[in-house]
């Protein structure tokens, strides 16, 4: 299975982060459709069936050390910031509950494999087929704060016009 960790924005939100892409001449893309909208908190990788009831074990035990908390969206960018574009999203503030949960995450999932510093929280908007060069212009991102209360454990399977996510796991935060 290949794993992921993510945080989802109630559909309200999901739809005023969307609508951002309105009015922007964008190069050929793919929109994120509105279920599939998600904060990657921590990317897994791939994971034997056999490691799965412990590694939720270990992120039911993380997420139920962080309380609730609001997360804000910012502005839109193209990424990554070097080189040519791949993507629109919506970068989000970077909350200390959301660091806390990452960190934790990280120390029980990934230890050596990912660096605390490489978290830029977003939600992808959009796609390029492939990378571009694109500026994008100033733009107005009109979406409220909104509260997160879950974490989701998502198995990613890629197809042929993209990846289709699949919840395995939801985790309660502030459980304990």
């Amino acid at each position: 299975m290949r794993l992921f960790l993510a945080l989802y924005p109630p559909l309200a939100s999901a739809h005023a982060l969307r609508s951002a892409l309105d009015g922007l001449e964008l190069p050929p893309h793919r929109p994120t459709s509105l279920d599939q909208l998600h904060l990657t908190v921590l990317f897994l990788g791939d994971v034997a069936a056999r490691e799965l009831p412990a590694l939720q074990e270990s992120v039911e035990r993380a997420a139920a050390a962080v309380e609730p908390f609001e997360l804000a969206p910012q502005h839109l960018a193209a990424l990554p910031d070097q080189g040519l574009p791949r993507l629109i999203a919506a970068v989000t503030d970077a909350p200390k509950p959301l660091l806390e949960l990452r960190r934790r995450l990280v120390a029980r999932l990934a230890a050596n494999k990912v660096k605390s510093s490489e978290f830029l929280p977003h939600f992808t908007l959009c796609r390029f087929g492939a990378p571009v060069k694109y500026q994008l212009p100033p733009h107005d991102l009109r979406c409220a704060p909104f509260r997160v209360e879950s974490l989701s454990l998502q198995d990613s399977v890629l197809r042929q016009d993209g990846a289709e996510h699949r919840q395995l796991a939801r985790f309660v935060l502030g459980t304990r």
